[in-house]
């Protein structure tokens, strides 16, 4: 075991998991369960870093990944992660190999992507990685709010239902190389028809996200703080953090 090892074990939260389900082509759900989870200050939308170096021959950037926290049960101090493996990234090889009763190591729960309440419309745009995180998103929206969404994959057994089994955001089978436009498409009739003030999610594949983002601000003349971007992967990269 390394130094670093030694010390990540020592000034981590541990938990242990619960649960290992393949949910999708390329997705596993994970559930943890830890009594440092427990009653913990959360907002929906933010993420938990993992340590998932421990024992592993990884450089020491790779060692810990940022996941999205699914769903938060803090009477039990449980969180729902879904980690995709499409990228494969260290985050992939190690959901593989990570079985039910092993132990985990991670810190607290935190972040900037929470929700922006003050819309009177919201377009949610990702793939299959950013699903778990638009789908707490769109759980805590104020039911008022219209929702659009766009979740996109080659491949229709990459989708997965929420954690309660509902279906509550769209899934759309097209081509990487068509995304852009089939989304820029929709988008542009979706602010032609709604009044108000809109907000956008974007995450997931980076350059999707980086061509809507600047879709939205030079061609729909949208202001940055309407735009929340984050990339969660990107083409020919091993996963990002």
């Amino acid at each position: 075991m390394s130094i670093i090892d030694n010390i990540a074990k020592r000034v981590l939260r541990k938990g242990t998991v619960i649960e290992k389900r393949k949910i999708a082509g390329d997705t596993y759900h994970l559930m943890l369960m830890s009594e440092e989870l427990k009653d913990l200050p959360y907002a929906p939308g933010e993420q938990v870093k993992v340590y998932i170096g421990a024992d592993n021959d990884l450089s020491f950037s790779d060692k810990m990944r940022t996941y999205s926290i699914w769903n938060y049960e803090p009477d039990n101090g449980v969180i729902d992660l879904a980690i995709s493996t499409f990228s494969n990234g260290p985050g992939a090889e190690w959901v593989k190999n990570i079985r039910e009763c092993d132990v985990v190591y991670f810190g607290g729960m935190k972040g900037k992507r929470q929700i922006d309440d003050s819309a009177d419309y919201y377009i949610l745009v990702g793939d299959v990685s950013s699903l778990p995180h638009l789908y707490e998103l769109n759980r805590h929206l104020s039911a008022n709010k219209k929702v659009y969404s766009f979740i996109h994959s080659e491949f229709h057994e990459d989708f997965f239902t929420d954690v309660d089994g509902s279906t509550p955001l769209s899934f759309y089978t097209m081509q990487s190389a068509d995304c852009p436009v089939k989304l820029m498409k929709a988008i542009h009739g979706i602010i032609e028809r709604e009044q108000g003030r809109g907000v956008a999610y974007l995450e997931g594949e980076a350059e999707v996200c980086i061509a809507i983002h600047h879709y939205l601000k030079k061609h729909e003349q949208w202001q940055s703080k309407q735009i929340h971007t984050k990339p969660f992967w990107s083409q020919g990269k091993k996963g990002l953090d």
